[in-house]
């Protein structure tokens, strides 16, 4: 199976070249493309992702679910990966990925841990670790199958913000 990334950006210069660079590198031959859909970044955003070994489009439409859909139309992949630029999957993301396709899983999603000392940070971080609607969405990473994701129409692109909970 071969696994197609989707991030969109926006302004996104101080952690993307860090972020495409982590993926790579614990990247293999599943991973068939980084596909980055830029909302109109007025940074190096651009500059950086070409620099990275991803592609880079400009976003007709702002709105990360506008921009999410759009890549998937980019893509070609049978595993549809969605990264936030500030998103850090851990670096067994494709191994974790294979293994949770092989146990039946068709989409799902990581805990995940702010980098940050902050109280409330924290306390949301913690809450992911539940099965519930109001645990999930925010600075997560998504990965649904490309059967999935067509048979449920994808993102709703007028959700400009908690497009993932909507998905979800």
């Amino acid at each position: 199976m071969q696994f197609s990334l989707i991030m969109p950006a926006y302004n996104e210069e101080k952690t993307i070249g860090k972020l495409l660079s982590h993926l790579e590198k614990f990247g293999d031959d599943r991973l068939l493309e980084i596909i980055v859909m830029d909302g109109g970044s007025n940074d190096r955003t651009v500059e950086i992702v070409q620099k990275n070994n991803a592609r880079c489009l400009v976003s007709e439409q702002k709105g990360r679910a506008a921009q999410m859909n759009m890549g998937v139309q980019h893509s070609s992949g049978d595993l549809l990966y969605f990264v936030h630029a500030d998103s850090f999957p851990p670096t067994t993301y494709l191994n974790d990925l294979s293994v949770a396709l092989k146990n039946g899983f068709s989409a799902g999603c990581y805990r995940f841990r702010f980098d940050s000392d902050r109280f409330l940070l924290k306390v949301n971080s913690w809450f992911t670790r539940f099965d519930r609607i109001m645990c999930r969405g925010g600075d997560q990473t998504l990965f649904i199958t490309r059967n999935l994701f067509v048979k449920i129409g994808g993102f709703r692109d007028d959700f400009m913000i908690m497009e993932d909970y909507d998905l979800i």
